[in-house]
């Protein structure tokens, strides 16, 4: 919901309003977030950028690690969520859930940069799968077809992860 402050100035409150209790934020609220905080966008930009020019190569060896990470924790939540939605469950068992999940993905992503290309192919995956559930998403509304859905997340999996091990020297 739009409203207006003293100075004439346009905010954005964003109510919960789903059934799930999920917030619906529109992308324009979103736009208008990231000119509030450009600075700091700018400022994150500079810095992670000068980190990854000095390190050069050595800095994606810890950027493929923590991308594995966040890959495994996200997939595991997804999944527990998925199963167990609308059950009544204490919260330690989601945090149990969370960091045995999370010592799974340190060890995948230990195995990720000992094999490097099975890290670049985790990594590509996972830009597929979002890649191709945002095109899905895109395209569901017209078409409402499930198969449709996965079918255009499973192309955009492999192509961008063929292109990974392609481009792998």
């Amino acid at each position: 919901m739009a409203h207006k402050d003293s100075k004439g100035n346009t905010y954005y409150e964003i109510t919960m309003n789903s059934v799930s209790g999920c917030s619906k934020i529109k992308i324009e609220e979103f736009f208008f977030y990231l000119g509030k905080a450009r600075y700091l966008f700018a400022l994150f930009g500079v810095i992670l950028g000068q980190a990854s020019q000095m390190a050069g190569r050595l800095f994606l060896k810890y950027f493929v690690f923590g991308c594995i990470i966040v890959q495994t924790v996200c997939l595991a939540n997804f999944a527990v969520y998925s199963i167990f939605d609308g059950e009544a469950m204490k919260s330690s068992i989601y945090w149990a859930i969370f960091w045995v999940f999370a010592v799974v993905g340190v060890l995948l992503a230990w195995l990720s940069t000992k094999y490097k290309l099975m890290g670049y192919v985790f990594v590509s995956l996972w830009l597929g799968f979002e890649i191709g559930a945002s095109l899905s998403n895109m395209f569901y509304w017209q078409l409402q077809s499930d198969l449709l859905f996965w079918i255009v997340i499973v192309l955009t999996m492999i192509s961008t992860a063929a292109i990974a091990a392609m481009d792998f020297n």
